[in-house]
């Protein structure tokens, strides 16, 4: 499959998620933009989750991290580079992905 591009070259949707051994949100968005999009069509970034299960120490470097893909800090957040927008919570990413995909088997 192809990847599906902005305007701007890149990826169309960038997926900042936890561990998807840990984070069944995540997972759960991860495995809708796969779905939606292939499996080359996101990019995909990994973040260290900064609540209890991020050791003390990594704790400030994980919430700074967080910020830079997630305005509140919380993951999963899909950016949309399409309408320049990041829509957080799993169930609103596949919301947005069977929208933006209405062929897709997302939704019933």
């Amino acid at each position: 499959q192809t990847t599906i591009m902005s305007q701007g070259g890149h990826a169309r949707f960038r997926l900042a998620i936890g561990n998807k051994s840990y984070s069944s949100w995540s997972l759960r968005a991860w495995l809708a933009v796969k779905e939606a999009t292939g499996e080359k069509g996101f990019e995909e970034v990994t973040c260290l989750l900064a609540g209890a299960g991020a050791p003390a120490d990594k704790r400030e470097e994980a919430r700074i991290r967080l910020l830079e893909f997630s305005p509140t800090g919380k993951l999963p957040a899909l950016l949309d580079r399409d309408i320049g927008e990041t829509v957080h919570e799993s169930l609103a990413i596949i919301i947005h992905l069977a929208l933006s995909f209405p062929t897709s088997t997302l939704l019933p």
